[in-house]
Parts: C-alpha cells; structure tokens; sequence
C-alpha cells in the first residue's frame, strides 16, 4: 500500500507524522492504520510496516503542484511481529 504523507496543501515536510514514519523505518517499529469511510467513521486495516520513502509531485487540495512524501506500507502477517 502506498500511504501519501499528512498535508492537504503545499509542500509537504519531513515533519510531524511523515518524520514518525519515516523514522519507523531505522526503528522498527510498526504503525497502525486506519481507513476513513466518512467523517468521524474509520476502520482499523491492521499493524504495518514503512518499508520505504520517496518524494514526489501531486497536486493539493487547491489544485497547486506540490511536493508529497509517498510512504510503502506492508501489513504485517501476525500481530505478534
């Protein structure tokens, strides 16, 4: 799964919660994860690995070319990893 970094509009940073998945990569540790259905309605994917980081363009909530962090997650097989 590919998980685009927090920040609707402008560059994004390495910062924040892009900075705690990036660095769970060295670490080791894993994060959960969570699927918005709606507002104030998630569902809980599971436990997951960052096993990398690129850069890259998209455009933001206001149609503006920007710089995003693209995180690769994969699910952990057992909640005992």
């Amino acid at each position: 799964m590919i998980y685009t970094g927090e920040g609707p509009i402008g560059d994004q940073h390495l910062s924040k919660g892009n900075l705690v998945l990036a660095r769970s990569i060295t670490e080791g540790f894993a994060v959960p994860v969570f699927h918005r259905l709606r507002q104030n309605e998630y569902r809980y994917l599971g436990r997951f690995r960052v096993s990398s980081y690129s850069t890259g363009r998209q455009d933001d909530a206001l149609g503006n070319s920007r710089t995003v962090y693209m995180f690769e997650l994969r699910m952990m097989s057992s909640s005992l990893e």
